[in-house]
C-alpha cells in the first residue's frame, strides 16, 4: 500500500485543477481568462472543503493571492529589475507570502467569519505581545528555525545524498522532535 502512495502523480492529487481549472480552459484562452479561471477554481476549492462562508473566504483569499502573484510576476518581468531577483528579495517575498497564507488559514479553521476576524485582530494586535523579552524569544526561535531550514537545504543539494545519510543516522523520534 505504501508503494501506491509514492507512485501517485501530482496529476492525481489535484482534482480542482483537473475538474475545474482545465475544463474552464485553463490558461489556453489568454492571460485575463486564465486569471478568472484560477479565481473560480480557488473559490470552488473553498466550497469543496465546506459549505460555510469561512471556506468561501478562504478560497477567495487564495484566489486573490494567486491572481496577484501571477500579476506581480508579469509586472516584475516587464520591469526587468535586477533588485527583484536577489536573495534578499527572495527572503522578503517568501516570508511575506508565508505570512499571507498563514493568515488565510485562520478562515479555514474558524467556526465563523466573526470568529476569524476576532482571531486575526488578536494575532495582529501589537499590544498582545507581553514584553520585549517575548519578542526577543520569538525572534530567536524564528532565527533558529530558519537556520535549520538553511542547513537542511544545504544538505539536500546535490540530490540530497548528504541529507539522506545524515537523516538515516538520526533516530526517528529525534527527527520528529526536531521537526516539531
Amino acid at each position: 500500500a505504501t508503494t501506491e502512495i509514492y507512485t501517485l502523480s501530482l496529476h492525481d492529487a489535484l482534482p480542482i485543477r483537473d475538474y475545474v481549472y482545465f475544463p474552464l480552459g485553463g490558461n489556453r484562452r489568454g492571460a485575463a481568462r486564465a486569471q478568472l479561471n484560477l479565481a473560480i477554481a480557488m473559490l470552488a476549492s473553498g466550497l469543496w472543503h465546506g459549505a460555510s462562508w469561512t471556506f468561501v473566504f478562504w478560497g477567495a483569499w487564495h484566489a486573490l493571492m494567486l491572481v496577484g502573484l501571477r500579476g506581480w510576476r508579469a509586472l516584475r518581468g516587464d520591469l526587468a529589475a535586477a533588485w527583484f531577483a536577489g536573495p534578499a528579495w527572495r527572503v522578503v517575498a517568501t516570508s511575506g507570502f508565508f505570512l499571507l497564507v498563514t493568515l488565510g488559514w485562520v478562515f479555514f479553521r474558524a467556526a465563523s467569519l466573526e470568529d476569524a476576524w476576532i482571531l486575526l485582530a488578536a494575532m495582529l494586535d501589537p499590544r498582545g505581545l507581553a514584553s520585549l523579552l517575548t519578542v526577543k524569544r520569538l525572534l530567536l526561535v524564528i532565527a533558529g528555525l530558519y537556520t535549520l531550514h538553511v542547513a537542511e537545504a544545504w544538505l539536500r543539494r546535490d540530490d540530497g545524498v548528504r541529507a539522506d545519510a545524515l537523516f538515516r543516522a538520526i533516530p526517528w523520534p529525534v527527527r520528529g522532535s526536531l521537526a516539531a
